[in-house]
């Protein structure tokens, strides 16, 4: 899986994998993160088959990604919050106060914020 930023999604791609999965809400949408958030890309497989959008905002220096107003949740689309997962994202963000809909609970911390909420 790789970071792509906004400017470099493929839209189409994109809101066909979130579109096509029942589980997931319209909040994973390129048109209601754009509406809300100023920054946020998307940590997806090679095929679009798979992924998680991500937004965040810095300020002073330190990447923070962040539940949005109005969004109850980050989801993770076809696929597990592992830890190589969970890994990925703390080597991305030097800070992280999320909500997820899916997250293991022994993987929080004290430097990270994570938590499940159920749907």
């Amino acid at each position: 899986m790789k970071f792509i930023s906004r400017q470099n999604i493929d839209i189409e791609k994109w809101d066909l994998l979130v579109s096509q999965n029942v589980d997931v809400t319209v909040f994973s949408s390129i048109i209601y993160l754009d509406t809300l958030c100023e920054n946020w890309e998307i940590l997806v497989d090679e095929n679009y088959s798979r992924g998680i959008a991500l937004p965040f905002k810095v300020k002073f220096g330190i990447k923070t990604l962040y539940t949005p107003f109005f969004i109850r949740y980050l989801e993770f689309i076809n696929c597990e919050a592992s830890e190589e997962l969970i890994n990925t994202l703390k080597s991305r963000y030097q800070n992280i106060e999320a909500n997820f809909n899916d997250f293991p609970e022994i993987l929080s911390t004290d430097k990270y914020f994570f938590q499940k909420l159920d749907s």
